[in-house]
């Protein structure tokens, strides 16, 4: 796949995940609305699928890249955390795509996605989905950064290659 689909389908990819973010946080600042309706039961259940939507779109651009720049998803059982790990490498075929602080901050949601998965809605736990959606809109300023510099770079590093073809 050529470098400029790589970067168009990530930046689409970035679209989804912004107005994911955007939808999350409307929700949240809804949060005294929804307890006095005694409704916050439902508006934490909607606010724990958009993050999980939200490092689920990431993790797509992560595996696009692991994939179609890196030559392959890791191989265990551990697959989703030593992806988010490789992001943070800088390999001979591309620079790193998030900073260490990024990734840090993306390993809760990575967490949380899992544990999302995993148990029944009943059990999530409102004040972890709230402390993590406070965290949510730096997370996503950081990662749009990293990566924005990871498509400028990556798109600089084409551009050599093909004006030296």
């Amino acid at each position: 796949m050529e470098i400029t689909t790589i970067i168009a389908l990530i930046k689409n990819e970035i679209q989804d995940i912004d107005n994911t973010v955007k939808l999350c946080l409307k929700r949240k600042d809804r949060r005294n609305e929804c307890i006095a309706l005694n409704l916050e039961d439902v508006l934490i259940d909607s606010i724990a699928a958009c993050m999980h939507s939200f490092y689920t779109g990431l993790e797509k651009v992560f595996k696009l890249i692991a994939e179609e720049i890196d030559g392959g998803l890791p191989k265990s059982e551990r697959w989703h955390a030593k992806l988010l790990d490789m992001m943070m490498l800088t390999l001979p075929v591309r620079c790193p795509v998030i900073s260490k602080d990024t990734k840090a901050k993306l390993d809760q949601f990575r967490q949380f996605r899992h544990l999302f998965r995993n148990i029944y809605t009943h059990n999530v736990i409102p004040e972890r989905v709230i402390v993590l959606c406070d965290i949510l809109s730096e997370t996503w300023l950081l990662t749009k950064s990293d990566i924005d510099q990871f498509i400028q770079q990556m798109g600089e590093s084409d551009d050599n290659i093909q004006g030296k073809l």
